[in-house]
C-alpha cells in the first residue's frame, strides 16, 4: 500500500493498433501494472509550524504555567502523553499531561481532569519484544486497549503514533516488526476514523527514542508532533519523509511449461480449468488440479477427462 494508506493503480495506456485497425476502434485501454518502491526523502530543514521549547511528563491534573512576555499558541494547547515514561520537563512548549498505557486502559480517558480535552495524543511505543512471537502479539495487543480507550470518545482525538526502528530509514539498520506493525495499524485506523488526524513518527533507536528511559528528552518528540507530514522518520538529527516511486521492471525470464509439474488450488472451476487446458496446451507433464468438490459430469467432468488424455492428472478433493 501506498503511505496514505492507499493502494497502488496500474496505469491505463493505449493499446498498439492491430493490423487493419490504424485507429484502434472498439478497443478499450490495456491496464499494465506498474511496480512501485518506497524511498525515504529528506524533509526541509525547519519545522512547518513554529518551534516549541519541550514541556512534557507532569502527572496527569498538573498545571503548567504558560511563559511570560505573551501566551504562544502551544501555551493554550493540551497534549496527553500515553508512554511508559514521562519526558525531560523544561518551560515552554504545549501543556503535556502524562498517562500509563495501564491506566489509560484501566480509566480511559476519565483519569485525566474534569473538563480536559487534550487537542492531540502522543502514544509512545515501548521498546520492541526481543522474546518471540508470542510477546509480540501480546504487546501488540495491548496497543489495540489503549486504541480502544481512545476511540471510546467521537470523534478520536488527533493521535501521533512514535515508534522506533520500524522501517530501515538508514543503511544496515534492523527492522523491528513490532514497531512494524504498529506502522499498520496506525495507517488502519486511518481508514476507519476519517475524521482524525492519525499520523506516524519513527525515532529510530539513538537518543532520540523517546520510549525507553524515564529521563528522554522529548525534543524529537516535540517537533514530530508539530510537524504537517503524516509519516516521517528521524534519523542523526534528519527528518525523512516516504514516497513510492516507480520501480524499473525486473529482468523477464523465460517460463517453461513443456515438461513441468504444475499443481493449481481451485483447478476444478472456471478458471483454474482453463489455466489447466492452456498448460496442457503448453505440452506440460503432469497437472495436480486441487477443488472443495471433483464433478461427476457435465461439461467440468468432460473437461477433466480431456485434460487426462493429454497429460498425467491428478485430481485431489481438498480445501486450501
Amino acid at each position: 500500500p501506498r503511505p496514505d494508506g492507499r493502494p497502488g493503480t496500474p496505469s491505463a495506456v493505449p493499446p498498439a493498433p492491430a493490423d487493419g485497425d490504424p485507429a484502434g476502434a472498439g478497443r478499450g485501454p490495456v491496464a499494465v501494472p506498474t511496480v512501485e518502491a518506497l524511498v525515504w526523502r529528506e524533509t526541509a530543514s525547519r519545522s512547518a509550524r513554529p518551534d516549541p521549547a519541550v514541556g512534557a511528563g507532569e502527572p496527569a491534573g498538573t498545571e503548567k504555567s504558560a511563559a511570560t512576555g505573551g501566551a504562544a499558541p502551544d501555551a493554550e494547547r493540551t497534549v496527553l502523553l500515553v508512554a511508559a515514561h514521562p519526558l525531560r520537563t523544561t518551560e515552554g512548549g504545549p501543556r503535556f499531561l502524562h498517562l500509563t498505557p495501564e491506566r489509560l486502559v484501566d480509566e480511559g480517558l476519565d483519569a485525566l481532569p474534569d473538563g480536559t480535552v487534550p487537542q492531540d495524543v502522543v502514544y509512545v511505543a515501548p521498546d520492541g519484544p526481543a522474546d518471540g512471537a508470542a510477546a509480540a502479539t501480546k504487546a501488540l495487543q495491548d496497543v489495540f486497549a489503549v486504541v480502544r480507550r481512545l476511540a471510546a470518545r467521537t470523534p478520536m482525538i488527533d493521535l501521533l503514533i512514535v515508534t522506533g526502528t520500524a522501517h530501515a530509514v538508514a543503511e544496515g539498520e534492523t527492522v523491528d516488526p513490532f514497531m512494524t506493525a504498529l506502522w499498520g495499524l496506525g495507517r488502519t485506523l486511518r481508514v476507519e476514523h476519517p475524521r482524525t488526524r492519525i499520523r506516524l513518527a519513527d525515532l529510530g533507536s539513538g537518543p532520540d527514542r523517546a520510549g525507553g528511559a524515564a529521563d528522554a528528552d522529548g525534543a524529537a518528540l516535540v517537533e514530530a508532533l508539530h510537524r504537517d507530514g503524516p509519516e516521517l522518520a528521524l534519523r542523526n538529527g534528519t527528518w525523512y519523509e516516504p514516497e513510492l516511486l516507480t520501480a524499473p521492471p525486473a529482468p523477464a525470464r523465460e517460463v517453461r511449461y513443456r515438461g513441468g509439474r504444475f499443481l493449481i488450488t481451485g483447478g476444478m472451476g472456471g478458471i483454474g480449468l482453463r489455466v489447466a487446458e492452456f498448460l496442457a496446451d503448453e505440452g506440460c507433464a503432469r497437472l495436480t488440479l486441487v477443488g472443495r468438490t471433483v464433478p461427476a459430469e457435465g461439461e467440468a467432468r468432460d473437461r477433466l477427462d480431456r485434460l487426462a488424455e493429454r497429460c498425467d492428472l491428478q485430481i485431489v478433493a481438498a480445501d486450501v
